[in-house]
Order: structure tokens, then C-alpha cells, then sequence
């Protein structure tokens, strides 16, 4: 039987554990998003495709977040879609949110192996 310092070693161990894997995947995530986001986005001039980053992950006691996104300052116009000067609607091609519903799966994969393999 373990002893209570034991124990509360052992507890130590797969917090800190659990701090680096969330933070490690919640990474690799963004990363799978960035790639699956360049290559739904239109290309004309490559510009914008190459222009999609992933930044950093975030963490406090409560939060993992990565973030990520463009510099480019029409990046929004086709996402969304926008209106044109004689009065027409260009549809949005929705290159980031179809990369996020379709990384969302192996995402969550991802996170349930993490959070099995912790307790071994």
C-alpha cells in the first residue's frame, strides 16, 4: 500500500504530466488545423495560404489555448464572404472553420489517448 507522501508524489507527477501533454497536444492541433486550413483555402497568388500561422500555446490554471490565424487583412472577406461594389455577394469559402470541424475528431482522439496514457 502506498503512504500518503507516496501518493501525493505520485499525484504531483501526473499533474505536471498532464500540464505538458495538454499543452503538447492542444500544439499539435493547431498545427493540424494550420495545415488542413492551407490547404482549404483558395489560392490565387499563394498569399494568403502562406500567410496562415499557428502561434504559441497558452496556459493558465484553467485554459490551454493555441491560437493561430493571418495576416492578411482580407483573409476575413473570404472566410466569410463579402459584398461587392455593384451590389453582388462573393460566398465565403469558410477555409478555417471547415479545417477546425475537420481536425475536430482526430482532436478529440488525440485528447482521450492523452488523458488514458496519463494513468499508466
Amino acid at each position: 500500500m502506498m503512504s500518503f507522501d507516496d501518493m501525493n508524489r505520485r499525484l504531483t507527477e501526473i499533474e505536471n504530466r498532464y500540464k505538458e501533454d495538454v499543452k503538447d497536444t492542444v500544439q499539435e492541433v493547431g498545427y493540424m488545423i494550420e495545415t488542413q486550413a492551407k490547404y482549404n483555402t483558395p489560392e490565387m497568388t499563394g498569399e494568403l495560404r502562406r500567410s496562415i500561422t499557428t502561434d504559441n500555446v497558452e496556459q493558465n490554471e484553467n485554459v490551454t489555448m493555441v491560437t493561430g490565424g493571418t495576416t492578411k487583412k482580407y483573409a476575413e472577406a473570404v472566410e466569410n464572404g463579402h459584398r461587392t461594389k455593384n451590389g453582388g455577394f462573393v460566398q465565403g469559402q469558410f477555409y478555417m472553420d471547415t479545417a477546425i470541424e475537420q481536425v475536430k475528431p482526430q482532436a478529440e482522439r488525440m485528447l482521450n489517448e492523452m488523458f488514458v496514457n496519463l494513468f499508466r
